[in-house]
C-alpha cells in the first residue's frame, strides 16, 4: 500500500514552492524521507474481520511530491506549476484532510464500509485535545472537492476496490482559537478516532526532520527520534557536531 500511494502521488503533474512551516526546522523539500514520511502518515489497525487505514495527506508530502515534478520543467511551463502549486498548497495547509478505509472481511465476500458509515464514525482529536468532526461535504472548499474527485480515479487505476472506497474526509487546519490541528513539524500528537479504534500521529513528523545519529555508535535512527532508545545516548542530527 505505501508504495501504491507514493506511486499515486507522483502521477501528479504539478510543481512545488517550498512553504515555510513553523516548529522544527524541516529539511529542504527536496531531502525529505518520502517512505519514512508515508510511513509516518500512514496508520493500520483494525480486528477480526476487517482491516482499517487512516492516511493523513499533510502540505510537505505535497510539496516533495511537487517539487519532484518541477525538477525538470523550464520557462513557461515551469512557472504555470509553480502558480498552480501555490494553490494547491494553501488548499492542504488550510484544511486537515485524512482519507480512511474499512475492509470487511468477515465471510468470504469483502465488502467496504460506506462513506456515511465511515464518516458518522470519523473524529479527530487535535494536538490541543480539541475534538473535531468531519467538515459536512457541502461545506468544503469547492477548489479542495474537485481536487479530492480528482485523485478516486488515480487509485482505482492503481489499487482497484480499495482504491474507489477510500474516502476522503475534510477537517478545519485551525482551532477556532487560531491555533494549528495539526502542526507536522510541532511538538505533541494528533489523533484520528475510527469507531473504537484509534491512530496515534507522534509529532514532528520524523521523515521531515534530518537523520540522528549516536555520537558513540554511529547508529543512526529517524529525525522524531531524540534519544538512542536503547541506551539512552542522546542523538545528534546528521551533520550537527562537525
Amino acid at each position: 500500500m505505501r508504495r501504491l500511494a507514493i506511486s499515486f502521488m507522483l502521477c501528479l503533474g504539478l510543481a512545488a514552492v517550498a512553504p515555510v512551516w513553523a516548529g522544527h526546522t524541516g529539511v529542504p523539500v527536496g531531502q525529505i524521507r518520502i517512505d519514512e514520511l508515508m510511513g509516518d502518515t500512514q496508520k493500520t489497525g483494525g480486528g477480526i474481520g476487517s482491516s482499517e487505514m487512516i492516511w493523513w495527506l499533510p502540505p510537505q508530502l505535497w510539496a516533495y511530491v511537487l517539487d519532484q515534478q518541477s525538477a525538470g520543467a523550464k520557462g513557461a511551463t515551469k512557472q504555470a506549476t509553480q502558480e498552480a502549486s501555490a494553490q494547491f498548497q494553501d488548499l492542504f495547509s488550510r484544511h486537515t484532510v485524512i482519507a480512511a478505509l474499512r475492509i470487511n472481511n468477515e465471510t468470504q465476500d469483502i465488502s467496504f464500509t460506506s462513506e456515511a458509515d465511515l464518516r458518522s464514525q470519523l473524529k479527530l482529536v487535535d494536538m490541543h485535545g480539541g475534538v473535531h468532526r468531519p467538515i459536512a461535504a457541502d461545506k468544503v472548499d469547492p477548489a479542495l472537492k474537485g481536487l479530492l474527485n480528482t485523485m478516486r480515479p488515480l487509485l482505482t487505476s492503481m489499487i482497484g476496490p480499495a482504491g474507489e472506497n477510500m474516502q476522503f474526509y475534510v477537517f478545519p487546519g485551525r482551532t477556532a482559537d487560531d491555533k494549528p490541528v495539526a502542526d507536522p513539524l510541532g511538538d505533541g500528537k494528533m489523533l484520528v478516532r475510527l469507531d473504537r479504534s484509534e491512530f496515534s500521529f507522534r509529532l514532528p513528523l520524523g521523515g521531515l526532520l534530518p537523520a540522528r545519529r549516536d555520537p558513540a555508535n554511529g547508529e543512526l535512527f529517524p529525525g522524531g527520534y531524540r534519544y538512542n532508545p536503547y541506551t539512552g545516548a542522546e542523538l545528534q542530527a546528521v551533520g550537527a557536531g562537525r
